[in-house]
């Protein structure tokens, strides 16, 4: 079995750091992008990425979230909110393309588990051709 490509993107100092420390352990290969913008991001996870974690700040609109999405239907998104709820836009957005949301305070643990759940079902979907 591959290594699962994983992007995280964005700007966290406290978290990130930890996120990447947990998922060296794991069977991963791990690219780190501050960038914040959309569009790099599209750019980014296009490449080869299974999935990607995503800091966003609040500030994202949901169909920015949406053009990235659909520009890379291969890719799990997770997105880590300062704080939760995040705007129903976003929300329905992340929804509808199979990603997920966490919170800053939800802790790495948690982001970690997600995006774990997130690449298996990918996998598994991928395996009965979804």
């Amino acid at each position: 079995m591959s290594r699962a490509e994983i992007l995280l993107v964005g700007r966290c100092e406290e978290t990130l750091p930890m996120l990447r420390a947990l998922l060296v352990t794991g069977d991963f290969t791990i690219t780190v992008s501050e960038t914040t913008r959309c569009d790099t991001v599209q750019r980014l996870a296009s490449d080869q990425a299974d999935a990607a974690v995503v800091f966003i700040t609040h500030g994202e609109h949901g169909a920015e979230l949406r053009d990235m999405m659909e520009a890379c239907p291969h890719v799990r998104f997770l997105l880590v909110a300062p704080m939760k709820p995040v705007r129903a836009a976003i929300a329905r957005v992340v929804r509808e393309f199979g990603g997920a949301i966490t919170s800053i305070d939800d802790g790495p643990l948690i982001a970690v588990a997600t995006l774990v759940s997130l690449i298996a079902q990918a996998k598994a979907d991928a395996e009965v051709g979804r």
